[in-house]
């Protein structure tokens, strides 16, 4: 459904070597006009993660931490295919 969306450009990590390890990082960035938030936790996205689970998500607005999280989806991004 993603790769249907022009405006969405889906990637996968393929070589096997681009990474120290394997990732397992789920987070999301938004950045409008007024703030930048990063929502990062433990659960995976769907529903008994979302709804069911006892999992640990937290929302921040602090600036460091966005351009850290940015940074790093910047470089997955530069790795994937």
């Amino acid at each position: 459904m993603l790769s249907a969306e022009p405006r969405i450009q889906v990637r996968a990590l393929t070589d096997a070597n681009a990474l120290p390890g394997y990732l397992h990082s789920k987070y999301f960035l938004v950045r409008d006009r007024h703030a930048r938030w990063v929502f990062t936790g433990s659960p995976n996205w769907n529903v008994t993660s979302l709804r069911r689970n006892d999992e640990a998500m937290i929302q921040t607005d602090i600036r460091s931490v966005y351009d850290a999280y940015e940074a790093n989806f910047a470089r997955l991004f530069a790795v994937a295919a």
